[in-house]
């Protein structure tokens, strides 16, 4: 088992499934890792198991079914020992059923089939003027798979937060070791099978254009056309009302089955789901009433109508003024249809996600170029655009250029930049995700693991009033060329980020009393009101990035003797100096060769150095091109100088991994290329040649146990070869 922090449950929000933002916590409860699902029973606290975890209705205690040693139970059943669903050593005092459940059910390269097709088409109508046109078309099919859906993950919906915490195996359920009393049940539904995502998406593109010169000018304008169509069907979810229902058939339960399942009503009366070594018992019908197919639909589409111009005007010392001057109509629409069931709450662990949004955007630009002598050019450029759902904004570029030899070149720019809210960040809609947050209420009455993240329901809304995010840039530096066959440059850069687009503080909404509670999970301590079951945040314009840092690149040829062919050698490293976050509250965190920054990128963390090395031979036919990626180490840190420490811990509390590193990783790629006629060619790659693993990451939620950015080291060497031909 591994323990993760967070950081005032901002940290663990990244993608559910490709959706909502968020993480599905089946498995998990108290930060323990989900692919050691169940390892922990405790007092009003338990894992998922495969055999079922169930709460002594006096104590609060919970108890494996499999446990021969159950307090209070009622009834045995030898046939939910723990060595029936799993063979991972156990260990420790934990207690529940520790499983691989990443292993046993998920993938780390799900199965795809794709297809691609381009063409492009020209007409010369006269020495000046060329018609033009592309199509593109991609299709793409995807079928993966994670674990088995848990029966208590609570989740959210615009209307409001649903709590699944109060799950329970009824009074006379067969399975039930407390037979006679209702009880709380943890289980993960491994007889319903994984939770499966069947996707496709369209993607279209066409474009008719025309360019050509006139009076002294070259233009071209095209109309653009682009659709983006996608839609997913998911198995092994859970229905909320019928999973209720048919694990404790109150007549309340029932009732809201009955009016919600039309596949539940038609169940014979009386029907209840065996669990665990009974899950043979079931019907097909009672699957699919419990466990339905669920779809989602997507669409989003641009239409744009563009128009440039460029053309040379006067004479400076170093020659002519180069201008360009362009504008674009743009239509955006986009619309993401919720998961079916989603919009009422009633998928156990799958958040709601849907929103819905169009703009036209109106876009201008200008730029020149001054040669103002032989060894010193200077750049100006301004753009405007108006979006009709925000306003406008006004972004310059200036740039110089000065060489005072030819080996030598000195280079800056400044440049200002925005980025416009989303469809999701200000249109009609919400997401309803996970997190984790602190509850200062429960916390201050002395309840100790109301002072710990805890799981809770995010609802986060669009906000109409956001303003975009706007950037600052500015670069500096130089590039040396000792002679025609090598090349260095140096390049100091910095990007000042303003007015971010975030979700709102989860505990400034907390303090503010924008939550949920569930009364029922309250304890015996006065004055406790049960534990938060979601958070109401929006979208808002918060905090200012710093980031800086220097790029190195680097470039040599060596030309063979004998007709050997050449060697190019070259080489790119760029190093992070700072990443630092600052809050409206003054507060600050810098990330910069950290596991962080938790909000995004599903937790892939901010490497200082990142290196690339590349060697290429290239001889008559044959090019052989090697190349080295280098990923520097990540201190296990939610940010630098981290007073609380290393972010995972294993269970016996050592960190983790040793030493609060995720070491570096480095790959070696190899692609061949022989061109057997001039217009055929063969090429192949291997991927990940010396086979290297990639080094243990507890912390990232992007992918288990690894971090998404070495995914070559999970996936291992794998080649692919290709036929290129021209007609």
């Amino acid at each position: 088992p591994i323990w993760n922090r967070d950081r005032d449950g901002r940290g663990q929000v990244g993608k559910s499934d490709g959706r909502a933002i968020g993480f599905d916590a089946n498995g998990t409860i108290g930060g323990v890792s989900a692919g050691g699902a169940g390892a922990i029973t405790t007092n009003n606290a338990a894992g998922s198991t495969l055999n079922g975890n169930v709460r002594n209705p006096t104590t609060n205690d919970y108890y494996n079914r499999g446990n021969p040693a159950g307090v209070g139970f009622t009834r045995q059943f030898p046939g939910a020992a723990c060595s029936n669903f799993s063979k991972i050593p156990q260990g420790g005092d934990l207690g529940g059923c520790l499983i691989d459940g990443q292993q046993q059910y998920a993938q780390i390269q799900p199965s795809q089939e794709t297809l691609n097709f381009f063409a492009r088409g020209a007409k010369q109508i006269n020495a000046d003027l060329q018609a033009y046109t592309e199509l593109n078309i991609y299709s793409s099919k995807s079928n993966s798979s994670t674990t088995p859906s848990g029966i208590s993950g609570s989740v959210g919906f615009p209307g409001g937060p649903v709590s699944n915490a109060a799950v329970a195996l009824g009074a006379t359920h067969p399975d039930n070791p407390y037979f006679g009393t209702t009880a709380r049940l943890r289980y993960l539904a491994g007889d319903v099978g994984p939770r499966v995502s069947n996707s496709e998406s369209d993607f279209n593109r066409f474009v008719l254009g025309l360019k050509g010169s006139v009076a002294d000018w070259d233009f071209d304008t095209a109309f653009l056309y682009s659709s983006s169509k996608g839609s997913t069907a998911r198995t092994g979810y859970l229905q909320r009302d019928v999973t209720f229902a048919l694990l404790n058939p109150s007549a309340a339960n029932v009732a809201a089955a009955r009016a919600g399942s039309a596949a539940y009503a038609a169940l014979p009366a009386g029907s209840v789901w065996r669990i665990a070594e009974n899950g043979g018992l079931n019907s097909a019908a009672l699957y699919a009433a419990l466990s339905p197919t669920i779809t989602d639909s997507s669409k989003t589409t641009t239409t744009q109508v563009d128009f440039k111009a460029t053309r040379e005007f006067g004479q400076l010392a170093g020659g002519k003024i180069g201008v360009a001057v362009g504008a674009e109509v743009r239509k955006e629409q986009v619309e993401l249809t919720p998961t079916t069931g989603t919009e009422r709450g009633n998928i156990i662990g799958l958040g709601y996600s849907a929103y819905k949004g169009d703009r036209n955007v109106l876009g201008v630009y200008g730029e020149a170029l001054f040669p103002v002598t032989k060894t010193i050019e200077l750049s100006a450029a301004i753009r405007g655009d108006k979006y009709s759902d925000y306003g406008n904004s006004v972004t310059p570029k200036l740039g110089a250029k000065w060489t005072p030899a030819k080996e030598l070149v000195l280079r800056g720019t400044y440049a200002e930049g925005f980025r416009a809210p989303s469809a999701a960040e200000n249109g009609v809609g919400g997401v309803a995700a996970f997190g984790t947050a602190v509850d200062p209420v429960r916390c201050n009455l002395g309840i100790k693991e109301a002072c710990s993240p805890l799981q809770v329901a995010l609802i986060t809304s669009g906000n109409p009033n956001l303003k975009p995010e706007t950037s600052k840039n500015v670069t500096l530096g130089v590039v040396w060329e000792p002679s025609n066959r090598s090349s260095v440059s140096f390049d100091l850069w910095q990007i000042v980020r303003r007015n971010e687009i975030n979700q709102g503080q989860v505990p400034v909404a907390i303090a503010a009393g924008r939550i949920s509670r569930d009364p029922s999970t309250a304890t015996a301590i006065a004055g406790d009101p049960g534990q938060i079951t979601a958070v109401l945040v929006d979208y808002v314009n918060s905090a200012q990035t710093t980031v800086r840092g220097f790029d190195v690149d680097g470039r040599h040829r060596i030309d063979l003797s004998g007709g050997n062919g050449k060697l190019t050698f070259d080489a790119k490293w760029t190093h992070l100096a700072k990443w630092l976050r600052t809050e409206t509250d003054g507060t600050s965190f810098d990330y910069a060769g950290t596991h962080g920054n938790c909000d995004t990128s599903n937790c892939m963390g901010t490497p200082a150095d990142r290196l690339n090395f590349g060697t290429t031979w290239e001889q008559g036919n044959w090019r052989v091109s090697g190349i080295v990626s280098y990923r520097g180490a990540l201190s296990n840190t939610l940010f630098k100088n981290d007073p609380d420490g290393c972010a995972s811990h294993l269970a016996n509390g050592n960190e983790a991994p040793n030493g609060c590193k995720v070491d570096s990783f480095t790959s070696v790629d190899l692609t061949v290329r022989y061109k057997a006629t001039p217009k055929t060619e063969i090429f192949g790659t291997i991927r990940n040649l010396f086979d290297k693993v990639a080094p243990f990451d507890p912390l990232t939620y992007g992918a288990v146990g690894y971090n998404p950015a070495d995914y070559v080291g999970a996936v291992g060497r794998y080649f692919s070869v290709g036929l290129r031909h021209q007609f």
